[in-house]
């Protein structure tokens, strides 16, 4: 089995003996990242707008931590290691791009309703359009 290092939160490494250990890590923080961007889509459609740009940051955050184990993942096979393709890593690979998908769905969503919700006068009064979703 390859030994790849992956940064775990912002100091911290873990030594990763196999990719069944890196597709997990890529199935939980992409899980994670696409339940907060959907998280954040109901908070904003019920006219919680900053809230749900604070969780977007935090899908973000997640995808993050899915794309360092994606690139370890493609960093050492371009260096020669070479990985047998499981379901279960294809499985994780579906979950980073649909994470993805969900984030940038989420931003215009956010937009939408807080748009939306300003022209109903459903808006809170902290929540600031002007900011958009692209914070």
């Amino acid at each position: 089995m390859n030994n790849i290092s992956i940064k775990k939160g912002m100091s911290e490494y873990m030594d990763v003996k196999d990719n069944t250990t890196i597709a997990f890590g890529l199935i939980l923080h992409a899980g994670d990242a696409r339940s907060k961007a959907m998280e954040a889509v109901y908070l904003s459609r019920e006219g919680h707008t900053e809230e749900a740009l604070s969780l977007l940051d935090e899908a973000r955050e997640d995808l993050h931590l899915a794309h360092q184990s994606q690139t370890a993942l493609l960093t050492a096979e371009a260096n020669g290691e070479q990985y047998d393709l499981s379901i279960l890593m294809v499985h994780a690979q579906d979950h980073l791009a649909m994470a993805i998908s969900a984030i940038d769905n989420a931003e215009e969503l956010i937009r939408l309703y807080s748009l939306v919700n300003r022209l109903l006068g459903n808006a809170h009064p902290e929540d600031n359009l002007t900011e958009g979703a692209n914070r």
